[in-house]
């Protein structure tokens, strides 16, 4: 009976340390604010965003918000699209910008984190955005 209770509260133990240890590389937890699309700075007054809470991808992308099941794990990422949007008009540069941020969150594959700098990457290791860390 004790080898019993010992083995469970062994697992238990295991198990928490490995939920304290986030392997999103920096990423949950923060409001990450676009800087970047495309290699061309955003136009001023566009702010896409985005936050993860560890299965779950949410913000703005300039206009609408949206929100969608996404994995940041070891340098890969994952947004399980298509991503849920509200509907509204923005005007025909703000919804295009808003349309290319959402495509690019979904074509990204993998990410890296650089101090408060986050870039999003496709399948040829090709910057597709750069976020930095809301203040």
């Amino acid at each position: 009976m004790m080898r019993i209770l010992v083995s469970m509260l062994s697992v238990v133990a295991i198990g928490m340390v490995g939920a304290a240890c986030s392997s999103d590389g920096g990423v949950e937890d923060e409001t990450w604010v676009l800087s970047e699309l495309a290699g061309s700075p955003v136009a001023a007054g566009f702010e896409a965003t985005f936050t993860f809470d560890g299965t779950d991808i949410a913000g703005s992308g300039g206009c609408n918000r949206y929100q969608g099941k996404a994995s940041f794990d070891n340098g890969s990422v994952d947004v399980s699209g298509p991503l849920a949007v509200t509907m509204m008009a923005c005007g025909e540069e703000t919804d295009a910008a808003e349309r290319r941020f959402l495509q690019v969150l979904e074509e990204a594959t993998s990410y890296s984190v650089d101090d408060d700098t986050l870039t999003l990457s496709d399948a040829d290791d090709l910057p597709l955005a750069t976020f930095n860390a809301e203040a």
